[in-house]
């Protein structure tokens, strides 16, 4: 049993060119993770219609829209992506993602 990425989709081409993304990472790797070890986790994504209301996708876009808006106007007053800061991993000042917890 592996693991699995739930996206929302977006349109054939765009959804197509994520998939392709994804297997490119998965062959070779990141800048953080090497390829075995992503393997290993033996991890598909799947698409989901957003009409279908998938809880877990809201709470995607809910977490992920302070996130954007704070990289789109970082001078902004974004109240919602100062509590979200908290959450992410740092180390010498950058990010290297989001602690969670499963």
């Amino acid at each position: 049993m592996g693991n699995e990425i739930v996206l929302e989709k977006r349109g054939k081409r765009e959804d197509s060119q994520l998939s392709a993304h994804f297997q490119k990472l998965l062959n070779m790797g990141t800048g953080f993770v090497n390829p075995e070890i992503l393997k290993k986790l033996k991890t598909k994504i799947s698409f989901i219609d957003k009409k279908d209301n998938v809880n877990g996708l809201q709470l995607a876009d809910l977490i992920a829209y302070p996130i954007a808006r704070n990289a789109i106007e970082p001078q902004r007053v974004n109240l919602a992506f100062d509590i979200l800061k908290s959450k992410f991993y740092m180390k010498n000042g950058e990010c290297l993602g989001i602690i969670y917890f499963p």
